[in-house]
């Protein structure tokens, strides 16, 4: 995601629907003519691939190690006195 390659990813709970959400990847049932059917209509569409990319590069933003990091300790000072 941080360079700006969107992503396939299962259904999985969370993280499917924030990709889905983003727009910054796609949310695909794991069988080839899924994977087949959205990489060709992704790849034969120049406006959604670049689209995808620059919010693949803002989802990754939003998750930078130091970030999450610093918020996750914040929230367990918050809650730990």
């Amino acid at each position: 995601l941080g360079a700006g390659v969107p992503v396939l990813i299962t259904n999985v709970p969370f993280v499917a629907n924030q990709i889905r959400k983003a727009s910054c990847g796609f949310v695909i049932k794991a069988n080839k003519k899924e994977i087949a059917s959205v990489l060709i209509n992704y790849l034969s569409d120049e406006k959604k691939m670049d689209q995808y990319s620059k919010n693949a590069v803002k989802f990754a933003r939003d998750y930078e190690w130091e970030d999450v990091f610093s918020k996750a300790f914040q929230n367990y000072l918050l809650h730990s006195l």
